[in-house]
């Protein structure tokens, strides 16, 4: 049976591997705070990373699953088919292609094939749910590839910020900027451009942010009849559903899932972060 291979920064849930139907194996990656050291495995306690985050001064430093993880998750006799994120921001999809080599030089020969999502969260969970689509309709491997290749092509991917912690800590932003921005109340409203995260507007208040994030998303060309929207949160759900219920007021999206973000998203979002995608 085929089998879907993911890192962590692809958002999962129950719901979602009941949505799938189809074996999804994860590679973790590890975050370190300072000294402390996590796997992002799904069994990490958020809060508690996140509370720890927030008073480490340092940023939280990421490291892609290794080759030999990627290895060991391609094992079984059906065809596999790995998301990871996008190649601009991490190493793991090179560490996934390394695998899938060292698959065939010590296992064998079977088909494998690596996407590099050109995205993060629920952007790589809609890559997983469209393979496990395809995957049950029966297509060949081949057209697969080719069809969600096209599927990532089009993939959009938003990102609303509540803090700006991460941005400094990273050096993305200056700390007086920052300072600024927050007591104005200013939220950023972030695109995936590129395969990398970038500012594309911002808006004072959540609610002129969620207005202004809709407007932005119905101007994008697509179908959205035909297809699903992603909400990926840290640590808050209702925000959330807030978001979606309002985004689905404006656009017909043909369904959709909210899922809470791994180890690695609420990194990168932290506390009160959202991802939009589409």
């Amino acid at each position: 049976m085929a089998k879907i291979v993911v890192d962590s920064g692809c958002d999962i849930s129950e719901e979602i591997l009941d949505r799938a139907g189809v074996p999804i194996e994860v590679a973790p990656l590890t975050l370190r705070l300072g000294e402390k050291i996590f796997t992002d495995d799904g069994g990490m306690d958020i809060e508690q990373y996140l509370t720890e985050m927030e008073k480490c001064k340092e940023p939280s430093q990421s490291s892609a699953p290794s080759p030999k993880q990627f290895m060991d998750a391609y094992a079984g006799n059906g065809s596999i088919f790995a998301v990871t994120l996008s190649s601009f921001v991490s190493a793991s999809h090179s560490s996934a292609n390394l695998g899938k080599q060292l698959y065939k030089e010590k296992i064998g020969a079977k088909f494998i094939h690596v996407f590099d999502s050109l995205s993060a969260s629920s952007g790589e969970t809609l890559i997983t749910l469209k393979i496990a689509e395809l995957l049950y309709k029966k297509i060949s491997d081949r057209e697969i590839v080719s069809r969600v290749n096209h599927f990532i092509d089009g993939l959009k991917t938003y990102f609303m910020l509540e803090k700006y912690d991460t941005v400094v800590k990273t050096g993305r932003m200056e700390p007086h900027v920052a300072k600024i921005a927050s007591w104005l109340n200013i939220k950023p409203i972030c695109a995936g451009v590129g395969g990398k995260m970038a500012m594309i507007d911002k808006a004072r208040g959540r609610k002129n942010a969620v207005k202004r994030l809709i407007e932005i998303m119905a101007a994008e060309k697509a179908d959205f009849g035909s297809r699903i929207l992603g909400i990926s949160h840290c640590q808050c759900i209702e925000n959330a559903v807030s978001l979606k219920n309002e985004i689905l007021k404006h656009i017909p999206f043909k369904d959709a899932f909210i899922v809470d973000t791994s180890g690695l998203c609420s990194t990168y979002t932290g506390r009160g972060g959202i991802v939009v995608a589409f």
